[in-house]
């Protein structure tokens, strides 16, 4: 059943990445290269540049 739901699976990284950027911008005052930093840290959330990048264009701020 575990393999059958690793096969199966569909993760749209863009998406999560643009969500995670609304609850910080919602939660924090956080300017946009921070939030970027984040997004992309490894120590952060560890999403690449062009999922970050994602984020940041359909933010709305």
């Amino acid at each position: 059943v575990a393999q059958y739901a690793v096969d199966h699976i569909s993760v749209d990284y863009k998406k999560n990445a643009l969500r995670l950027a609304k609850s910080y911008v919602k939660n924090i005052n956080i300017s946009n290269q921070a939030l970027y930093d984040q997004l992309v840290s490894e120590n952060g959330e560890g999403f690449t540049p062009e999922e970050a990048q994602y984020a940041m264009k359909h933010l709305d701020r």
